[in-house]
């Protein structure tokens, strides 16, 4: 994908590992790389009074504020690398649906209770 400035803007997306270790590896690949650092994070407080259904709504509305977000991001020909959350192939595609796939990085880490 190129823009009017002819940048090609790309997306790295980091899902999966600890929360800290996702964010000091995203961290350090954008600052290596240049590229904007957009991270997902919590919303709201969790009480008793949350149902899951409220809470997937929140989610839902958070995902959607970050791909409004990247696409944006991409259209100005920004390269962007998010420090996902994205706990299912679902919240991804929210990001991932309008992207260029030929100009995306998805790095899927798992690692075991040691190395936590």
């Amino acid at each position: 994908m190129k823009t009017k400035n002819n940048k090609k803007e790309s997306l790295i997306l980091f899902c999966g590992l600890p929360a800290t270790l996702k964010t000091y590896l995203s961290v350090r690949l954008s600052g290596r790389l240049g590229y904007a650092y957009l991270p997902t994070r919590a919303m709201g407080t969790i009480v008793n009074e949350i149902t899951r259904n409220t809470l997937y709504q929140n989610r839902v509305n958070r995902y959607t504020e970050l791909a409004k977000v990247v696409h944006s991001a991409l259209s100005f020909g920004a390269n962007v690398v998010i420090d996902g959350g994205f706990p299912t192939l679902e919240s991804r595609n929210m990001v991932l649906k309008k992207t260029n796939p030929n100009k995306v990085i998805i790095i899927h880490c798992i690692c075991d209770n040691d190395t936590r």
